[in-house]
């Protein structure tokens, strides 16, 4: 892609930012990890055993870990849609302000679902819980490739899990007993999140847009532009088959991807009206010249006015 991904830039402008807010007491901020910015999950659930995303030299891989029910069944399956996003910015918020890896979970799923910004319903309740924890139990490697000076590459590769244990107490109805449940990351995962490379989000344009959109895709490009716009310093070229290697699926064609990309890029201006991203290169056919979108520095989110 050739905005390059600059971790070590995004991890330093993340940490004031979030310092700023610890500081401040600011509950504007969530959280995100920027890994899986650049590197999404998957959109809907999958059959695959391996999730793969690539952007750059850059590799996310995923391993799905087994997740044990309250009947006591198991099932092993990659996190994907909505709500494994919001389970993602959840733990991630919570250990950034907490400065924990131990996370106490809400004494009621609708109580868990208000943390999570998800409307209320018994549905999106058990599917919360259900994608939390398939987050929690799933194995990641990053890799990147980089070169050595000599002539040839260096491939580095690092390993962990998010989580490394929880115990949630349930009912006989399968409800979050009214008894402490607890999380607890990796402590790898831990320090790449509060440590690293943990991007500010702004939590009323979140709920707001986790609530209004059923669309992955416009949660993703909000958390892209979010940790993007505001940091740069000069406009950014990005092709279209460069958004399709990040964003897309392989059930997508490339022009299907473009019609659900811009429709998923009008409903995040709605929420982040300041973002200057246009789209270039819009004539049909073959003819030469950039087509794509040019990012531009933007004020960073706020907060949705009521």
């Amino acid at each position: 892609m050739n905005e390059s991904i600059n971790f070590s830039q995004i991890a330093k402008v993340a940490k004031k930012r979030a310092d700023l807010a610890q500081e401040t007491g600011n509950s504007h901020s969530s959280f995100y990890p920027a890994q899986f910015i650049y590197c999404c999950l998957p959109y809907r659930a999958t059959d695959e055993k391996i999730w793969l995303r690539e952007n750059g030299t850059w590799t996310l891989g995923i391993t799905p870990g087994i997740v044990t029910n309250p009947d006591g069944s198991r099932e092993s399956f990659i996190p994907s849609g909505k709500l494994a996003r919001a389970a993602l910015l959840y733990v991630t918020t919570e250990a950034v302000k907490t400065g924990s890896p131990r996370i106490e979970l809400a004494k009621s799923y609708r109580g868990f679902l208000q943390d999570l910004g998800i409307q209320w319903n018994q549905r999106n309740a058990r599917e919360a819980v259900r994608q939390l924890r398939a987050v929690l139990s799933m194995s990641i490697q990053l890799s990147f490739v980089t070169a050595d000076g000599e002539g040839g590459n260096v491939v580095s590769e690092y390993d962990f899990r998010v989580g490394s244990g929880r115990e949630i107490h349930f009912d006989a109805n399968a409800d979050i007993k009214e008894r402490e449940s607890y999380l607890l990351l990796s402590q790898e995962f831990y320090e790449a999140v509060v440590v690293g490379h943990a991007v500010p989000i702004v939590t009323e344009a979140w709920r707001a847009l986790i609530q209004e959109t059923k669309s992955p895709l416009a949660l993703d490009i909000y958390l892209w532009l979010s940790s993007r716009l505001a940091n740069l310093t000069s406009p950014v070229h990005i092709t279209w088959d460069q958004l399709y290697s990040q964003f897309g699926s392989e059930s997508q064609s490339l022009a299907e991807f473009k019609k659900s990309f811009r429709v998923a890029l009008e409903t995040v201006k709605e929420y982040y009206p300041g973002a200057n991203v246009r789209e270039m290169g819009t004539g049909q056919g073959k003819t030469k010249g950039f087509k794509g979108l040019v990012l531009y520095r933007s004020v960073p989110p706020l907060p949705p006015k009521n």
